[in-house]
C-alpha cells in the first residue's frame, strides 16, 4: 500500500499553516519502516493541482487547520472524510474549499484514496505571520502520536530519529521566504 501524508495550508498565515509546518517536522522526525510506501508531502495551497499526486495513493492522511463548534484553538482531531465528526468544518479559508472539491472530484471518477484528516483547531489565520500561536505549537505532539498510531495500526514501524521542534520551522520558512523575495 502506497501511504501519502499531505500537509496543507498557507505558511503565511499563522495558524492556517500548521499542515506544512507538521509535515515538514515529521519529515527529519519520523523514520517509517514496514510493509507500506509512506511518502510526507508539502501541499502549500495546491488543491486541484495535487490531484495526480494524491490519485497515486491508496492511504492519504490530510494535515490542515480546521474549525469546530465551541472548541479551544490546539485541539486535534482525527477523522475519516467519510465520517466527519459533528461541529467540524473543514471550510475556513479558499484552500481547504478547493481541496474538498479536489476530493470529491476524485472520489466521482473513483480516484480519491481512503482519506482521513488530521486537524487542528486554529487560534489565529489572518496576518502575515510564520509563527504558530503557542496553543496549535502546542498540539505538533498530538498530532505526532495521533498519526504514529495510525501507521503503526496499518502495520508500520515508525521510530522517532530526531527531536526537531515545530517552532524552529517558522524559522526556516521565513529564511526561505526572504531568500526568494530578495528581502533583507
Amino acid at each position: 500500500m502506497k501511504i501519502l501524508i499531505l500537509g496543507i495550508g498557507n505558511i503565511l498565515l499563522g495558524d492556517e499553516g500548521i499542515g506544512v509546518q507538521a509535515a515538514m517536522c515529521l519529515r527529519q522526525n519520523l523514520e517509517f519502516i514496514g510493509p507500506h510506501e509512506v511518502d510526507i508531502l508539502d501541499g502549500g495551497t495546491l488543491a486541484h493541482q495535487l490531484i495526480p499526486t494524491m490519485a497515486l495513493y491508496d492511504h492519504l492522511v490530510i494535515i490542515d487547520a480546521i474549525r469546530a463548534d465551541d472548541v479551544a484553538p490546539g485541539e486535534v482531531y482525527f477523522f475519516d472524510m467519510d465520517r466527519v465528526p459533528t461541529g467540524v468544518t473543514w471550510k475556513s479559508t479558499v484552500h481547504e474549499v478547493e481541496m474538498l472539491q479536489s476530493l470529491s472530484m476524485m472520489e466521482l471518477v473513483g480516484d480519491r484514496p481512503q482519506t482521513f484528516v488530521l486537524g487542528v483547531v486554529p487560534l489565529e489565520i489572518t496576518g502575515l505571520s510564520f509563527t504558530l500561536s503557542p496553543a496549535v505549537t502546542a498540539a505538533y505532539g498530538v498530532i505526532e502520536r495521533t498519526l504514529t498510531e495510525h501507521l503503526v495500526g496499518l502495520g508500520m514501524d515508525v521510530r522517532k530519529v530526531q527531536h526537531h521542534p515545530v517552532e524552529k520551522i517558522a524559522d526556516v520558512l521565513r529564511q526561505r521566504w526572504e531568500e526568494n523575495e530578495g528581502v533583507k
